[in-house]
């Protein structure tokens, strides 16, 4: 079988053209391929603000979170020069210690962290350039969970606040991908991350029909290096 196989080949390359067009099949960097990245996110909302056994309060609060950190890993098909990929990220921030949310309540206080976990589709546009530098845009779309945990007090020893939400996330990709080798890229890239309105329900023991909830809805901006493996 492998003399068979590698008579073949001759044959084929034997052929005129034949050897540009293998040329063009690697060049297009077709087949499964593998990514995992990470960097900085900055995360901005509005929100609802959490009163503990109100629901449906209407007030509104803007968070203000810290520079937080990102990572995430894909997997997808590289058909040359589209791209499809399933993808999970992870991001988190803490909220500016000490800085008051903007209500009613002047000693409220936003403390603790908000974590994000994402689970999307994704599909990129590729542009070849003649060169070992990619430059790609994508969009995506799918599933978000969000944990918040929030403390009124600076000085509480546990979040007053503490619940987690399922809603739908959407996001949009720009960057740059640098083969550094055959099948293994570089890549530096921006993620614009958004999520519609969707609702943290806190737990109160006392009263399931009167849990508190908060109700964001994101918007981050991240910078990431990551690095592509294609089998």
């Amino acid at each position: 079988m492998r003399i068979f196989a590698t008579l073949l080949s001759v044959a084929l390359l034997s052929i005129p053209g034949a050897s540009l067009f293998g040329q063009d099949m690697m060049m297009s960097g077709t087949g499964f391929y593998a990514a995992a990245g990470g960097g900085a996110t900055l995360i901005t909302d509005t929100t609802d603000t959490p009163e503990k056994g109100i629901v449906g309060d209407e007030k509104e609060a803007d968070w203000d979170l810290d520079f937080g950190f990102s990572a995430g890993g894909s997997a997808g098909y590289d058909f040359g020069d589209f791209r499809t990929e399933a993808e999970f990220s992870f991001q988190s921030a803490n909220f500016r210690h000490g800085e008051e949310i903007d209500n009613d309540k002047d000693d409220q206080k936003a403390d603790d962290s908000l974590t994000v976990m994402a689970f999307l589709a994704n599909g990129f546009f590729d542009l070849d350039t003649g060169s070992p530098f990619v430059p790609y845009i994508g969009i995506g779309a799918g599933a978000v969970n969000l944990a918040v945990a929030l403390n009124e007090d600076e000085d509480a020893d546990e979040a007053q606040f503490e619940g987690s939400g399922w809603g739908f996330a959407y996001q949009a990709n720009v960057g740059v991908a640098y083969e550094i080798i055959d099948a293994v890229a570089l890549t530096l890239g921006y993620k614009f991350f958004g999520t519609l309105e969707t609702q943290v329900t806190g737990d109160d023991d006392d009263d399931d029909d009167n849990d508190p909830y908060v109700k964001p809805t994101l918007m981050s901006h991240r910078l990431e290096l990551g690095v592509r493996f294609r089998f």
